[in-house]
C-alpha cells in the first residue's frame, strides 16, 4: 500500500476500519461458498515480515536493525487464510500449560485460518463439540485421569472420530505420568 498514490482513496474505504500502513501488503480472494460469494483479507504489515531489534549503540544515534525476514512465511500464511474455504476450530488447554508457548500457538494458527479458543478451567470437564482440534503445548503439570478421559471422549466424538490432538513437549515439564500414559 502506497498511501500516496491515488487508488489508496479507493483502497481505504474498503478497509476503513483497519489500521493500514505505508508498505502493508492486502490479500484477498473470493470464494462462493454455499451459493454465496464471500469475500476474504489479510493484511500482512511490516511487523509481519521483519524481525526488528534495537542496535546496542541506539544511544550514539544507531537505528534499529532488520534481524530476520518472514516474507515467506507471511505471505503463505495470508494466502491460505483467505484461500481456505473452510474454518477450523482449534481449542488450546491452557488449565496445565505455559501461558508463553499457548500464546505463541494461538498466534501461529490465527495466521493460518484457526479460530482459537481455550480451556482455562482448573479442571478439564468439557470440551466444546465445534472444536476440530486439542493442543496441549509445554505442560505444567500432570493432567488427572478425569480430565484425559473428557479428551478421550472428545477425541472418539461418539464413534465419529475425525478429530485431533497435538502434543508439544518441553524440557522443563515436570514428570507427566498420567498424559505419558494417555499418550502412549
Amino acid at each position: 500500500i502506497d498511501p500516496q498514490t491515488p487508488e489508496f482513496s479507493e483502497v481505504i474505504k474498503e478497509y476503513q476500519k483497519s489500521n493500514l500502513n505505508y508498505g502493508d501488503m492486502i490479500v484477498e480472494a473470493t470464494h462462493t461458498v454455499e451459493g454465496k460469494d464471500v469475500k476474504r483479507s489479510s493484511i500482512v504489515t511490516f511487523e509481519d515480515v521483519y524481525r526488528i531489534t534495537e542496535s546496542e549503540y541506539a544511544s550514539y544515534g544507531d537505528t534499529n536493525k532488520v534481524t530476520g525476514n518472514f516474507l515467506e512465511t507471511a505471505l503463505t500464511s495470508a494466502i491460505f487464510k483467505v484461500t481456505s474455504t473452510e474454518t477450523k476450530n482449534a481449542v488450546i488447554i491452557g488449565t496445565h500449560c505455559s501461558l508463553t508457548t499457548t500464546e505463541y500457538f494461538a498466534s501461529i494458527l490465527g495466521l493460518n485460518n484457526f479460530n482459537v479458543s481455550y480451556v482455562n478451567d482448573v479442571v478439564i470437564g468439557n470440551i466444546s463439540d465445534d472444536a476440530d482440534l486439542i493442543i496441549i503445548a509445554a505442560p505444567k503439570e500432570d493432567f488427572t485421569t478425569g480430565e484425559l478421559e473428557v479428551i478421550e471422549k472428545w477425541l472418539l466424538n461418539d464413534g465419529k472420530r475425525g478429530r485431533g490432538l497435538m502434543y508439544f513437549a518441553s524440557t522443563i515439564s515436570p514428570k507427566l505420568t498420567n498424559l505419558h500414559t494417555y499418550l502412549e
